[in-house]
């Protein structure tokens, strides 16, 4: 979705373009915008740091320009951006908008409309060319320390920001700081932004509990969230406690009234760390709660523990409205995990290459997926370390067609299996000229149906597969 630009108007200086000596007069380009007001100019003796002067800039309700240089700013939940905003620096390595640390407060930047009703949000914000950053390196994580927030903001652009060293969330799309505080964000892009969590021991880069329209494009993720273990929590240690979601988590809260739609995440780049580098989280479509159409594309994931999770509450023929994902034309290479689906209600994969990932990707953990499709998708030398590409639990209407498996399975041979129906009951599947190929001695089996698993064969459609190489056909076969 296009991002609200600032109107401009072209005035001529003269009727004609010509004077009366006859000389060719240029166009001249003025900006609507008003003039810009220079942050250090508002600084005042006995400011701790720069906060008190960051505000007194936005007061005028003009543009703010924040040259190169370092400012300190924090700010409370009772302190306030103002209904317009914009503020642009000399670019991300030259303007650092660091935490401050003179007196406790969770956030860099932070904007409330106060109010449900999505006439009353905030408008036109515009944070450009700067950077922002904590110091997650020496104090370690801390889940609800964020560097910006904003809740009930209409037609945000962030472009060329860097946000680094940040100890909860780098960015945070969200539904004021009180729990079950009703707020919509809509129409906000985050375009060539870079997100480097420094060490791992971040949350995510990206929140987003409230939207609708919101596009990610053209971003880089360096190492952010925290693997997790099994050891209990420690701050500064990136393998404890629990796993981050990732980079961008789309995680509305069960409120009643938090609505994600129209998501575009593309062309970004993901590089290290733990959790996926994009989560879906999300409730059943019902009542004034919704969340569809999402497109994740033409993204790659590259070293991470995993690529892709889209997790939902899907119920049976009582099931919610379709999610209706779509994750095409990524790559993720050498994940750990390539994607985890469950509870999910219309989903495709389609066109993707899963590379060299360590464990099989999941189509259901806890709950039934209904109507979930992977077409033309190449699964290349996936499993080497469990053996199998693919895991498939309790399904409806799943699709597997043109996907290619290649090369899947352990490193020595003794166990491949693209294919495996691992648990549950599967009905009406089709598994339609799909393509099992062994080169290198993985593949033991093109596909498999544990004991504990169910495919009902009376609704079971099997057409134009094919399996290249020295590949058995196990008992329970289903191609």
């Amino acid at each position: 979705m296009a991002p609200i630009l600032a109107s401009r108007r072209r005035l001529l200086t003269s009727v004609g373009g010509v004077t009366a000596a006859g000389v060719l007069l240029p166009i001249v380009e003025r900006s609507s915008e008003p003039e810009r007001v220079v942050l250090p100019e508002f600084r005042r003796r006995g400011d701790r740091d720069d906060t008190a002067a960051l505000m007194r800039a936005a007061e005028t309700g003009r543009p703010i320009h924040a040259p190169a240089g370092r400012y300190l700013v924090s700010m409370t939940a009772a302190e306030n951006l103002p209904p317009t905003f914009r503020l642009k620096g000399d670019g991300a390595k030259a303007t650092v908008f660091a935490r401050s640390y003179s007196r406790p407060s969770p956030f860099i930047l932070h904007a409330d409309s106060g109010s449900p009703n999505p006439r009353d949000n905030f408008m036109d914000y515009r944070i450009q060319g700067l950077s922002f950053e904590d110091d997650v390196a020496q104090r370690g994580f801390s889940e609800f320390d964020y560097l910006v927030m904003l809740n009930g903001v209409t037609g945000a652009l962030i472009e060329g920001v860097e946000f680094r060293g940040f100890r909860g969330d780098g960015l945070y799309i969200g539904s004021s700081t009180v729990r079950s505080q009703e707020r919509h964000n809509a129409e906000i892009t985050v375009r060539a932004c870079h997100f480097d969590g420094m060490n791992a021991n971040t949350r995510n880069a990206i929140s987003v509990l409230d939207c609708d329209g919101l596009v990610v494009e053209g971003c880089t993720f360096w190492n952010v969230g925290r693997t997790g273990g099994p050891l209990p929590p420690d701050p500064m240690n990136p393998f404890t406690g629990v796993q981050s979601p990732g980079a961008i988590d789309i995680e509305p809260e069960p409120t009643g009234f938090s609505r994600v739609q129209n998501v575009s995440i593309r062309n970004n780049l993901f590089i290290g760390g733990g959790g996926y580098a994009v989560t879906l989280n999300m409730f059943e479509n019902t009542g004034k709660a919704f969340q569809r159409r999402f497109s994740i594309s033409n993204n790659r994931v590259l070293d991470r523990y995993g690529g892709f999770s889209a997790r939902g509450f899907a119920s049976g023929s009582d099931a919610s409205i379709p999610y209706d994902i779509a994750i095409l034309d990524n790559v993720a290479e050498r994940c750990r995990k390539p994607f985890l689906v469950d509870g999910m209600h219309g989903l495709r994969v389609t066109n993707n290459r899963f590379i060299d990932c360590a464990e099989e990707g999941e189509l259901g953990y806890h709950r039934r997926n209904f109507e979930v499709k992977l077409a033309s998708n190449e699964f290349l030398r996936v499993g080497y370390e469990r053996g199998f590409a693919l895991w498939i639990r309790s399904s409806d209407g799943l699709v597997l067609r043109e996907n290619t498996f290649l090369d899947c399975g352990l490193r020595d041979g003794s166990r491949g299996i693209p294919i495996a129906f691992v648990s549950g009951v599967s009905t009406n599947v089709s598994l339609l000229e799909n393509i099992v190929e062994n080169r290198s001695g993985r593949t033991t089996e093109a596909t498999t149906v544990f004991a504990e698993a169910s495919v009902d064969r009376r609704t079971l459609t099997v057409s134009g597969n094919s399996v290249r190489g020295p590949v058995d056909r196990g008992p329970t076969a289903l191609f």
